[in-house]
This record gives structure tokens, C-alpha cells and sequence, in this order.
């Protein structure tokens, strides 16, 4: 039972980065606290991803004094996977984008 607990988690994770990674790179907006990271993320001279283990890190520390009961596995998936995800995402995507490969990939169905 953990164990499809744990692979739901990190699908959940992935699909909630590269989500975000869309996103920040078509430049809709973002929720709140995607706001707030990037808002740190542009004063910092830290990659994306390092910054958001940093910032979830304290949160959860002050989460954990607390209320220990709500930190599970998936508090830790998300805590050391979404921001390296999002960082990925989007330098594929600019990579795909900004090189025109996107009209290759478009097509290359037919």
C-alpha cells in the first residue's frame, strides 16, 4: 500500500512541476507561494531548485514543531523533487522553443 502511495506521490510531483515550469516560462502567473519563490528565486543568485529544498526546509521545520502528523513521505517527495523538476522543465522548454525544434516535434506525428 506505501508503495502505490509513494509512485502517486511522485506522479503527482512531476506533473505539479512541469505544470509550473509551463507556467513560469509562458509567463501566466503563478499561485502565491510559486510567487513568492520567485520573487526569492530573482534576489539570489541560486538555482531554482536548491532554493526551493532551502525554503521548504525552514518551513518545514516550523511545521514540524507544530504539528508532526501531516510530514509524510510525500511532504519529503515534494520537498526535494518539485524544484529540480521545475528547473528541467524549464530548460527543455526553452531549449525546445527558443531553438524552433517545437515545429519538429509538432509535426513529427504525420
Amino acid at each position: 500500500m506505501k508503495s502505490k502511495r509513494i509512485i502517486m506521490s511522485l506522479f503527482g510531483v512531476i506533473i505539479t512541476a512541469i505544470s509550473i515550469g509551463v507556467i513560469k516560462f509562458a509567463e501566466f502567473g503563478v499561485d502565491p507561494f510559486q510567487f513568492f519563490m520567485s520573487g526569492i528565486d530573482a534576489l539570489l543568485p541560486i538555482d531554482f531548485g536548491t532554493l526551493y529544498v532551502i525554503v521548504n526546509a525552514v518551513l518545514l521545520l516550523f511545521a514540524y514543531g507544530f504539528n508532526r502528523q501531516y510530514i509524510g513521505i510525500a511532504t519529503f517527495i515534494n520537498l526535494f523533487f518539485l524544484g529540480y523538476i521545475v528547473d528541467l522543465s524549464q530548460i527543455y522548454l526553452v531549449t525546445i522553443f527558443r531553438s524552433r525544434l517545437w515545429l519538429f516535434a509538432l509535426f513529427s506525428f504525420y
